[in-house]
């Protein structure tokens, strides 16, 4: 990733420490997450599922699926990955933690 299209990505999500993986700057997604979470806002509606879940599962379902020992920016962070899983590098495990989440409330019939 180039340096104008590295501080665009930290910008719009976060800057994390490379070696801490903690939030050293928030983006626009990550304070959306933060605001969200605080209960400033809320998700009213979106077509994209990831963003739906990102806003919407609890933290316990989204540690179970992504190492079960998540701290507070690693949240944030996976919570702002699945808004827009496609951007990342491990796409396919956020991708595949959208799908099973929408087959498992189709079958419970849960909202989606």
């Amino acid at each position: 990733m180039g340096e104008g299209n590295e501080s665009l990505f930290n910008r719009f999500f976060a800057k994390k420490d490379p070696v801490t993986g903690k939030i050293q700057e928030d983006g626009a997604i990550s304070t959306l997450v933060k605001l969200w979470k605080a209960g400033y806002i809320k998700l009213f509606n979106s077509n994209n599922l990831g963003a739906k879940y990102a806003f919407s599962v609890s933290d316990e379902t989204i540690n179970a699926a992504f190492g079960g020992n998540l701290s507070a920016d690693e949240l944030v962070f996976t919570r702002a990955k699945l808004s827009i899983a496609r951007f990342f590098p491990d796409s396919q495990q956020l991708i595949g933690f959208i799908a099973n989440e929408f087959i498992k409330r189709v079958l419970d019939g849960q909202a989606l």
